[in-house]
């Protein structure tokens, strides 16, 4: 952080984190991997390769070679011609040169003032397109929002998603892994198949064939027995029937009335279930928000990730690979074992044990002699007790009141 005066020629390389690098020499090689933010004043011509991520480049040297995966934010200003290859995703780009090539899975947003007949070709996402000039032609993978002006008889072809069209013409031909919001007028009948994604489909007629990969929102009046097999995605079922059979990869939002002992298998996700019924088996891979009132002893196994999970019993079993959000009142002495991350974290209980991979953000009142091992990062511990047993690669940014003594061999040099 604030690394201003970096020598000339330094070779920054893999997995490089920077912040404010107003000042780096030019010419400074910056591969694999690296982050940026606020790096108004790059030098003309860094070669920016694989995998980079910038925030407010808005004085980008004209003609920077932006190279494969590249993520950009408010880039009003980018030169004109600038070639953007390969999975770039901008933000507010209302002001891109007419005829700049976007080749290949480039997301945007608010892309209003798209000079007409721009060339959009390949996995393209883009948000708030009502301008879109007729006829231009959509090809695989693009995402939309807001086309409520679509012209009639569009060819929309191959995995493409829209939102609020509500106005789409009476059979227009939706094909292949189609994901639609709004769609309360669509006609009966109309063949939906293959990994078709949809929200607010209360109108549905009754017994449409539902199969493979469909993903619904609001769906409250779906009719009883339907059969939603492999991979459905589900918001606000809160009308679902009792015991209807809900497999492989489901996910949930605001179930707060599923039947009790309802069997949810397998890379399920939760949103706002505080009404789950105790004991529900939860495995394998469960995703869960705001679960404030999660029966005690619930078993909670393999990759679960919770949000403001105030309340967790004292003693809950939180195995492999959690991630936890504003847990303050986590109990003294939760085991949490193995990659993972939290943030603020201000009271955990002293002597918690955190082993392994734990990632850790404005942690200043960690208790003393905490142990912390392998692998840890942490941000802003400015108030980190003396003595802290730090072991293994810890990495640390503003710990300006640490009062440890910890030996150079124990934080590997990246320069």
């Amino acid at each position: 952080m604030n690394r201003a005066l970096i020598p000339a020629n330094t070779k920054l390389v893999n997995n490089n984190s920077f912040m404010n690098r107003a000042l780096i020499p030019a010419n400074t090689k910056l591969v694999n991997n690296n982050s940026f933010m606020n790096r108004a004043l790059i030098p003309a011509n860094t070669k920016l390769v694989n995998n980079n991520s910038f925030m407010n480049r808005a004085l980008i040297p004209a003609n920077t070679k932006l190279v494969n995966n590249n993520s950009f934010m408010n880039r009003a200003l980018i030169p004109a011609n600038t070639k953007l290859v390969n999975n770039n995703s901008f933000m507010n780009r209302a002001l891109i040169p007419a005829n700049t090539k976007l080749v290949n899975n480039n997301s945007f947003m608010n892309r209003a003032l798209i000079p007409a007949n721009t060339k959009l070709v390949n996995n393209n996402s883009f948000m708030n397109r009502a301008l879109i000039p007729a006829n231009t032609k959509l090809v695989n993978n693009n995402s939309f929002m807001n086309r409520a002006l679509i012209p009639a008889n569009t060819k929309l072809v191959n995995n493409n998603s829209f939102m609020n069209r509500a106005l789409i013409p009476a059979n227009t031909k939706l094909v292949n892994n189609n994901s639609f919001m709004n769609r309360a007028l669509i006609p009966a009948n109309t063949k939906l198949v293959n990994n078709n994604s949809f929200m607010n489909r209360a109108l549905i007629p009754a017994n449409t064939k539902l199969v493979n990969n469909n993903s619904f929102m609001n769906r409250a009046l779906i009719p009883a027995n339907t059969k939603l097999v492999n991979n459905n995605s589900f918001m606000n079922r809160a009308l679902i029937p009792a015991n209807t059979k809900l497999v492989n990869n489901n996910s949930f939002m605001n179930r707060a009335l599923i039947p009790a002992n309802t069997k949810l298998v397998n890379n399920n996700s939760f949103m706002n279930r505080a009404l789950i019924p105790a004991n529900t088996k939860l495995v394998n891979n469960n995703s869960f928000m705001n679960r404030a009132l999660i029966p005690a002893n619930t078993k909670l196994v393999n990759n679960n990730s919770f949000m403001n999970r105030a309340l967790i019993p004292a003693n809950t079993k939180l195995v492999n690979n959690n991630s936890f959000m504003n847990r303050a009142l986590i109990p003294a002495n939760t085991k949490l074992v193995n990659n993972n991350s939290f943030m603020n974290r201000a009271l955990i209980p002293a002597n918690t044990k955190l082993v392994n991979n734990n990632s850790f953000m404005n942690r200043a009142l960690i208790p003393a002699n905490t142990k912390l091992v392998n692998n840890n990062s942490f941000m802003n511990r400015a108030l980190i007790p003396a003595n802290t047993k730090l072991v293994n690669n810890n990495s640390f940014i503003n710990r300006a009141l640490n009062t440890s003594i910890i030996k150079l061999k124990q934080i590997p040099s990246r320069l």
